[in-house]
């Protein structure tokens, strides 16, 4: 949520995010209590937290709740985050403010659970369906070499093309895996390890990278 106030936050846009109290500081405890931020970030686990139940005593400001990934309401509500679950106490807690509810992968199934999850019924909601069906993204395979090496062979040529490369991504479930790949790109790229961040044209990626190095991704 942090990374999402922040950008909001470039863009001009006042935007807070509800934590834990030791987590807010004082600025953004007073502009939540004054209502001076245009957009807030609120998890399932802080709809608990004193600062939603006064804001639902004040509603004439408030434009609409909204439900980013709605279709964990019914993915993850009954299993590791049933905090999902009490997205239904918003409906009661905001009563005369609209809900808006965006996911990207919701079947027709899931989103009658939601409606059921939530207490809507088939007149209190306008759904709008679009099919996002973009030639570029598919899914393909095929049998992979032994080595790596070999596999990701094409991908220095492309990557020496520089600006007319185009974004590739690698994904591997082990750290370790990452690292090797990393490197080897790094020696068949001609990378020494005294070549800044900023000349490189590949990186790795982890959720615990600093802010620094994950600029260079975007």
């Amino acid at each position: 949520m942090l990374n999402q106030v922040q950008s909001w936050t470039k863009k001009g846009v006042a935007a807070a995010a509800v934590l834990k109290m030791s987590e807010m500081t004082s600025d953004v405890l007073e502009g939540l209590q004054n209502s001076t931020f245009s957009v807030v970030f609120v998890s399932p686990e802080s709809l608990d937290s004193a600062y939603c139940i006064q804001m639902a005593k004040v509603q004439e400001g408030l434009v609409a709740v909204v439900c980013d990934e709605a279709h964990c309401i019914v993915q993850w509500g009954d299993t590791f985050r049933r905090s999902y679950k009490q997205i239904a106490r918003l409906r009661s807690l905001f009563d005369a403010t609209p809900f808006l509810l965006l996911t990207a992968t919701c079947t027709e199934e899931m989103r009658r659970r939601i409606c059921s999850e939530l207490l809507l019924t088939s007149s209190d909601v306008k759904t709008v369906a679009i099919i996002p069906d973009r030639p570029n993204i598919f899914i393909d395979f095929h049998i992979r070499a032994k080595f790596f090496q070999k596999e990701l062979k094409w991908m220095v040529e492309e990557v020496k093309k520089g600006e007319a490369c185009p974004k590739i991504i690698i994904y591997r479930q082990s750290g370790t895996d990452v690292c090797e790949i990393y490197g080897w790109l790094s020696d068949q790229l001609g990378y020494s390890s005294n070549v800044a961040l900023s000349d490189r044209t590949i990186t790795m990626y982890h959720g615990s990278i600093t802010e620094t190095k994950e600029g260079y991704l975007s």
